[in-house]
């Protein structure tokens, strides 16, 4: 589990209310990151990141209970163990480790602004593991109705993917953003803004995507992270660590933000 310090250190970007005060400590070397995609980050913005909003929902993965984790973030959206996911020295603490058997349900869907959300977490895969198309990292409210909710994806060329559904076939997308290197750590989001959809990998986007619908329509399948609660043959292989869902599409810089919060910490 983390220290104070270090959650505060990370914690301290999205102004949660237990670091809330304190001063986010100067960070000096840039320590040895051999197991990320992108090693380099901005040492100097440890101390002088903007502040983001807070996350809706929030799974650190080292808070966990009998069955599953908690949520730390705004929203109290637990999620229960499908399977048996095992745990391990991750990103920062512990990341959760998925075999194609296991996964992450919550109770419900996660509420959020139709309009305007990211979803955002660490993944770390090897190439080869995950074979085919669709291999859910989180997804909320998609399915029931069809053609409903948002999810974040990987495909088996290594690329990142969003999936964000306008409630019908002719209005479901699938974008692609950058590939994820083959075994190393990288920070994958999707953000949707009023019909702009973006998928960032390290920060980079691919381009923005545009609908001809302003908000996301939700369905009522649960949030969930490593498969498709719609279709559970979309399993995920590999690590996920620091998954987080916000109520507002997040910039490339606030992304690049929250990706060196997380750095600075370890």
């Amino acid at each position: 589990m983390l220290t104070r310090s270090l959650s505060c250190l990370l914690l301290s970007v999205i102004l949660l209310p237990a670091c809330a005060g304190g001063d986010v400590p100067t960070v000096g070397a840039v320590p040895a990151d051999d197991d990320l995609c992108l090693p380099s980050y901005d040492a100097a913005r440890c101390d002088a990141h903007a502040a983001l909003p807070a996350p809706v929902l929030h799974w650190s993965y080292d808070e966990r209970v009998p069955g599953g984790v908690l949520d730390t973030g705004a929203d109290g959206t637990d999620g229960w163990f499908t399977g048996s996911p095992t745990f391990g020295a991750g990103l920062l603490g512990d990341a959760m480790l998925l075999d194609g058997s296991s996964w992450l349900l919550a109770d419900d869907a996660v509420a959020l602004d139709g309009a305007r959300f990211t979803l955002a977490t660490w993944v770390r895969s090897v190439e080869g593991d995950n074979p085919g198309p669709h291999h859910f990292l989180m997804s909320n409210g998609n399915g029931s109705p069809a053609f409903t909710g948002a999810s974040l994806l990987v495909d088996d060329d290594g690329a990142a993917r969003g999936l964000i559904e306008g409630g019908s076939a002719v209005r479901e997308r699938l974008p692609t953003g950058p590939a994820i290197c083959s075994d190393g750590w990288a920070h994958v989001a999707v953000t949707f803004d009023h019909g702009d959809i973006e998928v960032f990998v390290d920060g980079v986007s691919a381009g923005v995507t545009a609908v001809e619908y302003d908000e996301v329509v939700w369905g009522l399948r649960r949030f969930g992270v490593g498969n498709d609660p719609n279709n559970l043959s979309r399993a995920f292989i590999g690590e996920v660590d620091e998954t987080m869902v916000f109520d507002a599409a997040l910039s490339s810089s606030a992304l690049l933000d929250l990706r060196t919060a997380a750095l600075c910490a370890r």
